[in-house]
């Protein structure tokens, strides 16, 4: 059996519902459902509410996840679970136990590293795996590594999202090998000593080549 696969911004042509329809009818018993990629949650809805019961359709956009659960997805394939696995399991599980406030929160959290994705596409997704301890690797041509004017955004997303898992309140700092200030964001919440501690803690864990809880 088969899945189909909506994704418009690679294959330019789209799947209709209605090409959904006339496929389960041409050739019964041969697709088992199809994942959904575009991102647009009332095209994902229009999909679960032509397809019999069977059928299964998973969501492909992490930005849209909490309501693609909530409206009738059965899962979801994501890019973006690649790099923070457990907040994603996190708004799955919540959807499960029905507590959808607890999934929008989640989806709220996730959001800054869903943007970077946009943002940076696969490139971006690697080196943030990187970053958060697995292995993204270099992509593969004709695409190139990250800059390091991305790679600095997207440390600062990934630590974001990081931090908003945890529920802490903080101020993430990237610096240079050199300790130079690079980027700087002090969350909502986080008290405005924070900032001082992170660029203290971001320099002295880079001039001295040690993790800053070592120190």
């Amino acid at each position: 059996r088969v899945n189909l696969y909506h994704i418009p911004p690679v294959a330019v042509v789209g799947i209709t519902p209605a090409l959904v329809e006339r496929l389960l009818k041409a050739y019964p018993g041969t697709i088992a459902g199809m994942k959904d990629s575009s991102g647009d949650l009332e095209g994902t809805k229009k999909y679960l509410a032509a397809v019999p019961k069977d059928f299964t359709v998973l969501t492909g956009a992490g930005g849209k996840l909490a309501p693609s659960l909530a409206a009738g997805c059965a899962g979801a394939v994501l890019a973006i679970a690649n790099s923070l696995p457990y907040v994603c399991i996190t708004i799955w599980e919540a959807t499960r136990q029905r507590e959808a406030e607890a999934a929008e929160d989640w989806q709220q959290r996730l959001k800054p590293a869903t943007d970077m994705f946009a943002a940076h596409g696969i490139p971006g997704l690697k080196h943030a795996m990187d970053l958060m301890g697995y292995f993204g690797g270099p992509p593969r041509l004709p695409l190139v590594p990250a800059g390091p004017a991305a790679q600095a955004e997207i440390a600062l997303r990934a630590t974001d999202a990081a931090a908003q898992k945890l529920g802490a309140k903080v101020a993430i700092v990237v610096v240079q090998h050199s300790g130079e200030l690079v980027m700087l964001k002090r969350q909502d919440g986080a008290s405005y000593g924070t900032t001082d501690a992170a660029i203290a803690k971001a320099r002295t864990a880079t001039r001295f080549r040690r993790d800053s809880k070592v120190i």
